[in-house]
């Protein structure tokens, strides 16, 4: 993981509990009831409102389907690497029985 991925970690665990609710418009509020924030009560608040209830559950899917893909990213060239491999070895017999019809 890059060390942004990491500090992104860090800040999820350590942001209030989740899941972060809206009782009524213009307040969030962590998983104990505490708040967290209050808006405005500008036209843009509703939509705040909607996207910072669903950050923490949002930051927690994409972590752990970022961490799938890095997983499967990994596995794919470690098997690249594996077959790099196999393939020298291949050229390798090649060149030396090229070189044994050769003589």
């Amino acid at each position: 993981m890059t060390d942004r991925i990491t500090e992104i970690e860090a800040r999820h665990r350590a942001a209030s509990r989740g899941p972060w609710t809206s009782p009524r418009t213009g307040i969030l509020l962590d998983a104990d009831g505490n708040t967290l924030a209050v808006f405005g009560g500008g036209k843009q608040d509703e939509a705040d409102v909607d996207f910072l209830t669903h950050a923490a559950a949002d930051m927690q899917h994409l972590l752990n389907e970022l961490a799938q893909v890095q997983a499967a990213a990994d596995e794919l060239l470690a098997e690249r690497d594996a077959a790099r491999r196999e393939l020298a070895r291949t050229e390798q017999m090649a060149s030396f029985y090229s070189q044994q019809r050769a003589s």
